[in-house]
């Protein structure tokens, strides 16, 4: 099958499938924070009641999706085989690093899209109206309480807002018993039947978007876009890796060098106790060649400190780099500017 992870955008629902730590099958959702090539993704590491749920390196997993048809109105369930090979805390936050290690096959299993949902919905049965309060909904069927007792077996049709369009979706009553906690309601579950590709597609995607809403705010990410687009964490310094600490503190210790290198570089043109004389009068009076020079020194060991600061950042920094790179630029052209002076005065 030609699917692969490039196929999938940041923000994109998953579901784990994997075993816990009594070696029991476990479900879990979660999103997609990058996709790094066609066999590499990075998701966040899923919430179980409240907290990230344990998952090791090296552990084998399935990963579910979606793939949406262009040319109709269906949504195929695809599923493969990936491990865990990296795992990271930014803060609050953790992430995974899946690599696919089997190709994407397509499975029967529109149970997938299960979703909690507590929301008031119309039913016509036996040409009577019926409210339903829903407990739970995926693309095969739905789960709520009625007033009345509705005969298993028997048939009717629901009405359900998902936003742009309110459906008709035909159900088959499978059973409907009297709730245990309180008497006077029932609890019905039902499955869809004869359901069309456009209904299906526009309930799957109604799923999909509440789904990942929950996701995201079980993540507490309720700036989500915000977070994957922002640079830098530094909310919980102590929480990395010591070579992403090195990483996120190198800019400050590169500016510690610029200081004192513009430091010698002011002074070799200030006049006693008078100012900058690059500013006031004739800035060769007094000038001393000698500090231009250590200067320009100090830029070349910025210089280099910057060099391996850069390769660090590429190679330890798993996240968005623009700012520190922001950073290393000023600090590069600031250096160049006192080993420019010092050659044009020195020479």
């Amino acid at each position: 099958m030609d699917y692969n992870f490039t196929n999938l955008k940041v923000g994109t629902l998953v579901e784990l499938e994997l075993l816990d730590l009594q070696n029991k099958p476990i479900k879990l959702k979660t999103i997609v924070e990058e996709v790094l090539d066609e066999s590499s993704i990075r998701i966040f590491a899923p919430i179980s009641k409240g907290k990230t749920f344990p998952i090791r390196l090296n552990q084998s997993l399935d990963l579910v999706t979606v793939r949406k048809e262009d040319s109709v109105h269906r949504f195929d369930i695809l599923s493969c085989r990936c491990k865990v090979v990296d795992k990271l805390k930014d803060g609050t936050l953790s992430t995974l690093e899946l690599v696919r290690t089997g190709e994407f096959s397509q499975i029967q299993r529109r149970n997938y899209f299960r979703l909690p949902l507590i929301k008031n919905i119309e039913l016509l049965h036996d040409n009577k109206k019926y409210d339903m309060l829903t407990k739970d909904l995926s693309g095969n069927g739905i789960k709520g309480y009625v007033s009345t007792k509705l005969p298993a077996e028997s048939e009717g049709v629901l009405f359900l807002d998902v936003g742009d369009s309110i459906l008709e979706l035909k159900y088959k009553v499978i059973e409907c018993n009297p709730d245990p906690e309180h008497s006077y309601r029932y609890e019905l579950r039902a499955s869809f039947i004869n359901i069309k590709g456009a209904q299906l597609s526009a309930l799957l995607k109604f799923i999909f978007t509440k789904q990942s809403e929950s996701i995201r705010k079980q993540m507490d990410l309720k700036d989500y876009v915000s977070i994957l687009d922002s640079d830098q964490h530094y909310s919980d310094f102590f929480s990395m890796t010591n070579m992403e600490k090195l990483v996120r503190i190198s800019p400050f210790f590169l500016w510690c060098v610029t200081f004192v290198e513009y430091a010698f570089f002011v002074n070799a043109f200030r006049e006693t106790n008078m100012g900058l004389n690059l500013f006031f009068g004739q800035f060769t009076r007094n000038f001393r060649p000698e500090l231009l020079t250590q200067a320009s020194h100090l830029g070349f060991v910025a210089l280099l400190l910057t060099f391996i600061s850069f390769i660090f950042n590429l190679s330890y920094n798993h996240h968005s780099k623009n700012k520190i790179m922001i950073h290393y630029l000023l600090v590069v052209i600031l250096a160049f500017v006192a080993i420019g002076v010092n050659v044009y005065f020195n020479s």
